[in-house]
């Protein structure tokens, strides 16, 4: 039986191509000319499997690839010490609460899904989305934040290191036994107050330290 990483629904903004100004629209379109012009905020549910089996092979070279030669927002100074990216701190912390993937082609998957903000954790989540071959080759992205429509914000980002997370774990031999969702981040839904004595302070290298240790990664 496939894996799941959740329980939400699947993210959906009907309107949100008409609220673009229309410079912002005519960059949107573009995107949406390479995934067969589909909406991924505007189609049906009934698109989309929360399986992270059917999650495209996505590596970390392609994730490199994709912010260095198509986007500007990192430098490969950056990406050798991505560890420390806002993008993969959101994904270690478990700020990416669900992961959807739909299938726009027969060669482009769409993975769309919930991340947190980052100073405003109890707010409606942000939800980006990202196109990508099956073998693991970004075509493009957006997100509803403020920066989305460059493509590669840090919610952007910690979708695709979420994605490569759990390709290494898929090819894992834990995973053999293990539940997949499991293994991952627990999600971060909602941040309640607490008593100084209960609250995590487990730094994000640590975090990530323990997720290669429970998948036997080196």
């Amino acid at each position: 039986m496939a894996a799941k990483l959740h329980s939400e629904r699947v993210p959906s903004l009907p309107k949100y191509r008409e609220t673009l100004a229309l410079e912002r629209r005519k960059s949107y379109d573009e995107k949406l000319k390479l995934i067969e012009n589909i909406d991924p905020y505007n189609v049906s549910n009934l698109l989309f499997s929360d399986s992270m089996e059917l999650w495209p092979e996505i590596e970390f070279p392609d994730i490199a690839n994709y912010l260095i030669f198509s986007t500007s927002s990192y430098t490969k100074e950056q990406l050798k010490a991505y560890k420390s990216l806002d993008a993969y701190n959101y994904f270690v912390a478990g700020w990416v609460r669900c992961i959807f993937v739909g299938k726009a082609t027969d060669n482009i998957k769409i993975l769309i899904g919930k991340v947190n903000h980052s100073q405003r954790m109890n707010e409606t989540p942000l939800k980006p989305w990202v196109a990508a071959t099956n073998e693991g080759t970004v075509v493009t992205a957006h997100c509803n934040c403020m920066a989305g429509l460059g493509g590669a914000c840090s919610h952007v980002g910690a979708i695709l290191f979420a994605v490569e997370a759990g390709v290494r774990i898929k090819r894992s031999t834990t995973c053999t036994s293990v539940p997949c969702k499991w293994l991952m981040p627990t999600p971060v839904i909602a941040v309640s107050y607490q008593e100084l004595r209960d609250i995590d302070f487990t730094s994000s290298k640590t975090k990530k330290r323990k997720l290669d240790i429970r998948t036997n990664l080196p």
